[in-house]
């Protein structure tokens, strides 16, 4: 792996409610903010079609004062490893 990344853990954004679980997929990230914006666009487009998902996606970003519309209109691309 890159040793210039941390691996974001399930500790870091323990947080998230509990419908946001890690998938299969793991994803790295370098600061809180970043992971938490990546890891709710990554929930949106994941679970699209899954209305739970989108109002927990809501509620945090709300919370978190984060622009879903800011989330979804990002074109970073999703690093897997």
């Amino acid at each position: 792996g890159d040793e210039n990344f941390d691996e974001t853990g399930p500790s870091l954004l323990s947080d998230l409610d509990d419908e946001l679980i890690y998938t299969s997929h793991t994803y790295i990230y370098t600061e809180r903010e970043l992971a938490l914006e990546e890891h709710l666009k990554n929930a949106l487009v994941i679970e699209r079609d899954n209305e739970r998902i989108r109002k927990s996606v809501k509620k945090i970003a709300d919370r978190e004062k984060i622009s879903i519309k800011n989330v979804l209109s990002r074109k970073r691309y999703i690093r897997e490893l």
